[in-house]
């Protein structure tokens, strides 16, 4: 426990100013956890005819004082000096997470469900981005601080935090940023020398915002995983962003768009991208598109480049050519169907099922099985298949040569008949291991 004020002997004070200088490292290691309560009791909870113990100066000591004496500091607490800075030391962490519900916001290395119960984190808040040092002393002009004095330490603390932090994270985990929030990051990245995985949820771009976002994702050398889910509205600058990046980066191994409405000009962007035989990428994952074209030009992409190996694409309509296309491919994982837990129009956070509908394309899925040679794994689940497209399935793995994990699950099950015929046709099939119902 720190002295507080009023500290009488020197050891006190010598004291206090040591635990000062490294009070960062509190907030901003990796095994603590922060809680900030950035709203005050409402005054209804408050009887201002009692008393809390507090420092007199007059007296000289901690005494009751009665809450209707004290003088109330009503300046915000995000224009707060310290509690600024320790909000962002605190979200230099790997990971944060916002509970607006409790004016709470917590950063620490556990999960939710070791932190809520029940419905606490249905929604999110945004999250504070990483701050370079010159944002930083730039915004610090309009935040308030009860001793002036304070201001040189602060600016230096959240400098030495930021680099440390910086030159070591590996990974960084981040939600709810508009699109000044991604162009902080922006200039933040680059400083990320070892950074491997970035995951964004809930974001919103704009042209300059992206484009911002493209230039410093090419600085950060060592980046091999890029998330960015759930937009907040149409993003094609999205899809062009990235697709710059795996172009001007590419080793870059695993994409995720999930949730993000791309566009057909997006998609076409990435496809394009993708037709470079130097992009390494290795994983693309597109859930619940929404509105991004028949993915044509993505499926001849993907067939064109040989480093693709898994593609999940959900929740978009497709065309009988691109289904055919993706099936000659070299791709050995292919999904079609899935269940994820996404955010709803409320910000709930609910059961999404994004199978891709297969019921006008079972004969081009089943030709696909029948043909393929490097497909190990194929999801079709909650795609809207019903006996008499699975029974023309069985049919196709009784020929198929390569899978060995086939993923079926339905809302509504199949026939007595029809499983049957899926399990006659798993015994004949050679390679196949798993086949989930």
């Amino acid at each position: 426990c720190l002295y507080q004020f009023k500290r009488m002997e020197n050891h006190q004070e010598d004291s206090f100013r040591k635990a000062m200088g490294n009070m960062h490292v509190l907030y901003a290691h990796e095994c603590t956890r922060t809680i900030s309560i950035q709203k005050a009791a409402p005054p209804s909870w408050i009887d201002p005819e009692k008393s809390i113990p507090i420092y007199y100066n007059q007296s000289g000591k901690v005494e009751p004082r009665p809450i209707k004496s004290l003088i109330l500091n009503d300046t915000p607490y995000i224009q707060r000096g310290w509690t600024q800075a320790e909000l962002l030391w605190s979200s230099s962490r790997a990971q944060m997470l916002f509970i607006p519900e409790l004016n709470l916001s917590i950063s620490g290395c556990t999960t939710d469900a070791e932190l809520l119960d029940g419905e606490a984190n249905n929604t999110a808040q945004r999250a504070e981005v990483p701050v370079t040092p010159e944002i930083f002393k730039q915004r610090t002009e309009e935040l308030v601080f009860t001793h002036r004095v304070d201001l040189d330490p602060v600016i230096r603390l959240q400098a030495k935090v930021f680099h440390y932090k910086a030159s070591s994270a590996l990974s960084l985990s981040l939600q709810q940023l508009t699109a000044s929030d991604v162009e902080t990051l922006a200039a933040a990245l680059p400083h990320y020398v070892v950074l491997q995985s970035l995951a964004v949820s809930h974001l919103e771009l704009n042209e300059k915002a992206a484009k911002s976002l493209e230039h410093a994702l090419l600085e950060v050398p060592q980046l091999r995983s890029i998330s960015f889910t759930d937009c907040t509205k149409p993003c094609p600058e999205l899809a062009m962003a990235m697709a710059g990046v795996l172009k001007g980066r590419g080793f870059l191994q695993h994409l995720d768009l999930t949730g993000c409405c791309l566009t057909t000009a997006g998609m076409e962007a990435l496809a394009e991208a993708l037709k470079d035989n130097s992009v390494s990428l290795h994983e693309l994952v597109l859930m619940d598109l929404r509105d991004s074209g028949d993915g044509k030009a993505l499926a001849k992409g993907v067939k064109s480049n040989t480093s693709v190996m898994m593609l999940q694409i959900y929740g978009t309509a497709l065309s009988l050519e691109a289904i055919a296309v993706l099936f000659e491919s070299q791709l050995g994982t292919l999904g079609f169907g899935a269940r994820y837990h996404g955010a709803a129009a409320d910000g709930a956070w609910r059961l999404k099922d994004l199978g891709t509908q297969l019921t006008d394309a079972v004969e081009a899925v089943a030709e696909g099985m029948e043909l393929t040679t490097s497909l190990s794994e194929l999801d079709l689940s909650h795609c809207g298949l019903e006996d008499p497209h699975a029974q023309r399935l069985a049919k196709a793995l009784k020929r198929n040569q390569s899978l060995i994990f086939l993923d079926l699950r339905s809302d509504q099950p199949f026939s007595e008949e029809t499983t049957r015929q899926l399990k006659d046709a798993w015994t004949e099939s050679r390679p196949l291991d798993h086949l989930l119902l």
